[in-house]
């Protein structure tokens, strides 16, 4: 395994991250290798190492508010490398499930991130599991719901980076996370960390319109900017914690 870098963590320690095996991979993410960032509901990113991932674990290594406790059941959405997942896992998680389009993601990239980072009995005591699926697709949120321990097959943290670069991906997430997020647990949150706007042909997804889908009278979650990083140059980038009403 090439741990590559290793980044400081102000609550001690460091994680590790890695190159995913992409010789290993099947033929079908040929698209990554041809300099394709995305390719809807086919590729979604997962082999690149996104700044909002950073940005996401920052945020929580820094915060003085704990989100994570020896029972919390976590979730990441769209996992890609899955870093802010293995951070849950290294603060101590009872389970976490990284979600991501593609199985073989999961098995080059998240993988090796679970295993540079944390003992590789975490597959085999259970600590943590695997979901691939398409967020469109019905099946998985059943899926999702079968691999919490939590009764309502709900979490108590779930945690995305740069998946809202569509309207249509923002839609998805906040129904997802209506219906993933635990509702018996006052302390359960989504922490969200993406660019405010995605410019570009395709794309115009973001916080912002995440933010106003919150706002709505009809809502069940709200929604609050507790991180905006901007360096005058690049898009405008900002973590989101939202919760239920």
């Amino acid at each position: 395994m090439n741990v590559f870098k290793r980044i400081d963590l102000k609550s001690g320690g460091k994680m590790g991250i890695v190159v995913p095996r992409t010789n290993e991979m099947s033929s079908s993410f040929s698209i990554s290798s041809e300099g394709r960032d995305v390719l809807p509901r086919v590729y979604e990113g997962g082999l690149a190492l996104w700044e909002c991932a950073l940005d996401l674990v920052s945020f929580m290594d820094e915060s003085n508010v704990s989100f994570v406790r020896k029972d919390s059941n976590v979730l990441e959405l769209g996992c890609g490398f899955g870093l802010p997942g293995v951070w849950a896992m290294m603060r101590g998680c009872a389970r976490c499930v990284f979600q991501d389009l593609n199985a073989d993601v999961l098995a080059s990239a998240t993988t090796q991130h679970v295993f540079a980072n944390m003992n590789a009995s975490v597959f085999s005591s259970r600590k943590c599991s695997l979901v691939a699926g398409d967020w469109f697709d019905e099946a998985l949120l059943k899926l999702i719901r079968s691999e919490s321990t939590r009764d309502d097959g709900t979490y108590d943290l779930i945690i995305t980076a740069e998946t809202l670069y569509t309207p249509a991906l923002v839609s998805r997430l906040f129904f997802m996370l209506e219906n993933l997020l635990s509702k018996s647990n006052d302390q359960s949150v989504a922490i969200v960390a993406s660019k405010r706007y995605y410019f570009g042909s395709g794309l115009g997804g973001g916080t912002s319109l995440l933010m106003s889908m919150c706002d709505e009278k009809t809502s069940k979650l709200s929604a609050k900017v507790v991180r905006v990083l901007e360096d005058g140059a690049s898009n405008i980038r900002e973590v989101l914690l939202i919760r239920r009403r």
